[in-house]
């Protein structure tokens, strides 16, 4: 009995050293101590950028405008009909385009126009060149494919893109009466951009709305207002130059700038010739004057275009 007592003790303390222990306490990690900033640093989140979602995209038959102008020996220029094009957008939708294509074979008019295709992408409109097809016998373009080319991109773009709502079509030919019906029942609106000679009756018909460019519009010299015009900053000075030649110069430079011969002796004076001389307003006026009654400059009081009667100056044309 007292061996079966034991024998239990034994057992009883085998179990309790056995007990599991108990597990160790983990260690939670140290948060930095959060900083608060004094409240003349503490700004709000700023709201979201509402960025305006263009919906209008132009396509351009190149060769339409360059043969109608070019048959009237007004070649285009390709910065005007940019221009014009992005200022229709604005004036019409009042956002620019989403997406701009230019279609032509340009090796077949690059005698003419050699650097149209640049002056294009220079203005970040992508140009497509479109292939054309010959007479094998001949070696005679036969078929121009500036149309099937640019109807298949337009259509796959009011597929692709059901966002783009207003589509400007720049030709007149009336080829695209088809394309324009079609993107008409595809519930988007149509605007055909020509020159007036190539304009087609049924393409005017068809169009949701027509807009008749001149050649006046797309042709001749492009004049950039006064803000883009790039002006020296200063009369080009070889060594030490004469105030004689100075003023020439500035002269020179205010009519770039008002792009009128004769200008105004206050702009020639205030604006450009008193900043390279050391000179007063009242020592300009008279050195102008004395140069004036020597004959190298022209000096006379006009009215200008307020009515107010102010001197005038020019360098006199010699021979």
């Amino acid at each position: 009995m007292k061996k079966h007592q034991k024998n239990k003790k034994q057992q009883q303390k085998h179990r309790g050293n056995s007990r599991p222990e108990a597990p160790a306490a983990v260690e939670e990690p140290v948060q930095a101590p959060v900083l608060e900033l004094p409240a003349i640093f503490q700004t709000e989140p700023s709201p979201a950028i509402q960025t305006s979602k263009h919906t209008t995209v132009c396509f351009v038959d190149f060769e339409n405008f360059f043969y109608s102008s070019y048959t009237h020996g007004r070649p285009v220029s390709v910065s005007k009909l940019a221009r014009v094009l992005n200022r229709l957008s604005r004036d019409v939708c009042g956002d620019g385009f989403a997406h701009t294509a230019v279609y032509a074979g340009w090796d077949a008019i690059s005698a003419k126009a050699r650097h149209a295709q640049d002056e294009w992408a220079m203005h970040g409109w992508r140009t497509v060149a479109v292939p054309t097809k010959e007479d094998l016998v001949s070696q005679r373009a036969i078929k121009n494919m500036v149309d099937f080319i640019l109807s298949l991109d337009v259509l796959e773009a009011a597929r692709d893109h059901p966002d783009w709502e207003h589509f400007f079509i720049a030709s007149g030919d009336s080829d695209f009466c088809e394309i324009v019906e079609r993107l008409k029942r595809l519930r988007r609106k149509v605007t055909v951009v020509s020159l007036k000679p190539s304009l087609s009756y049924r393409l005017q018909t068809a169009a949701d709305d027509y807009i008749v460019c001149t050649l006046d519009d797309v042709s001749g010299a492009e004049v950039l207002p006064t803000p883009y015009r790039r002006l020296p900053a200063e009369p080009r000075r070889k060594g030490e130059q004469e105030p004689y030649q100075i003023l020439c110069e500035c002269i020179g430079l205010a009519e770039q700038d008002q792009g009128t011969r004769p200008v105004p002796w206050r702009i020639v004076r205030d604006k450009f010739f008193l900043s390279h001389v050391q000179m007063n307003p009242e020592e300009a006026d008279q050195f102008a004057r004395e140069w004036a009654q020597a004959g190298f400059l022209d000096l006379s009081n006009r009215k200008g275009p307020t009515n107010r009667v102010e001197a005038y100056i020019c360098v006199p044309k010699r021979g």
